[in-house]
């Protein structure tokens, strides 16, 4: 489990930088620009705080649970609303489009179940959010 969100935050933060640098000196399309920089910047603030939440799941909290649902809702999330519009930008094809909104609707989830983690738990995610929506603001 850890090692899979290891490897799903790693490469959506990858991608992530891929694709805002793209946008950033490619972008001619002003429609790829918009898809390419919103799915950089959910895409990098989620994986800093999949990172998070590895560290809280590894934990022995009381709440580990939440920690693993909010945990795979962030990995899906990663996976079907960033990379969704990363390969939309790609390709052109309307059908990539489609995922996203079960991505997003994934990272709701996620964001939704970490508020029931313990309140260190939830202060360790929030900052590591924080922190990356100030790097890529």
């Amino acid at each position: 489990m850890i090692r899979l969100w290891l490897f799903i935050a790693g490469v959506g933060g990858a991608a992530s930088v891929i694709a805002g640098a793209a946008a950033a000196h490619l972008g001619d399309d002003p429609d790829i620009h918009t898809l390419l920089s919103n799915g950089a910047l959910y895409g990098m603030i989620h994986a800093a705080v999949l990172l998070a939440l590895i560290g809280v799941a590894q934990g022995r909290e009381p709440r580990r649970g939440a920690a693993s649902f909010a945990g795979w809702c962030f990995a899906a999330g990663i996976v079907l609303f960033s990379l969704g519009q990363f390969a939309h930008a790609a390709t052109g094809m309307r059908q990539f489009a489609y995922v996203v909104p079960f991505g997003g609707t994934a990272l709701f989830s996620a964001g939704s179940r970490s508020q029931s983690l313990p309140s260190a738990g939830v202060e360790r995610v929030k900052l590591l959010a924080g922190v990356a929506l100030l790097r890529f603001a």
